[in-house]
């Protein structure tokens, strides 16, 4: 099965994909990423167009209702980038981040901060193929839960 078969589009990636459209149409210059072929937001994006992807806070809304962010990845040698991923997540105002990694890197990551949720989701020590198809089996559960998920 592939990751996020049969659910509904996340909420805040399509503001995303929506903004880099906006930022297309205006005819800026958008980066490829030449490793998996897709394209990265501009440096361009001026400021206000990525506040306008942040609710704002209020006493009035609960835990959650300003995003709920997932990061999947890491392995006992890669832990800066899953944890800097869902930190970052965190200061630009979402109000939950996950980090969906392998168990070996768990502890690590979760020793960086308490503000994270970290979830051992697949070993690391296995195959690509087996990896990835543990990845997919045990991150799918989680996409209901979140508004985004980085992978």
């Amino acid at each position: 099965p592939r990751l996020g078969a049969g659910h509904q589009p996340m909420r805040l990636c399509g503001l995303v994909v929506r903004l880099m459209e906006q930022q297309q149409s205006r005819g800026a210059q958008v980066a490829t990423n030449l490793n998996h072929g897709t394209e990265a937001i501009p440096w361009s994006v001026g400021a206000e167009a990525v506040r306008s992807l942040v609710p704002p806070l209020s006493y009035a809304r609960h835990k959650g209702e300003a995003g709920k962010i997932g990061v999947l990845g890491g392995s006992l040698e890669y832990t800066g980038a899953p944890y800097y991923a869902a930190a970052s997540t965190l200061q630009l105002g979402a109000d939950l981040s996950w980090v969906l990694t392998a168990a070996e890197a768990a502890t690590a990551i979760k020793g960086y901060s308490p503000e994270l949720i970290v979830v051992p989701t697949y070993r690391a020590e296995t195959s690509d193929e087996a990896v990835r198809e543990a990845m997919v089996a045990n991150a799918s559960p989680w996409l209901d839960r979140l508004d985004c998920l980085v992978a």
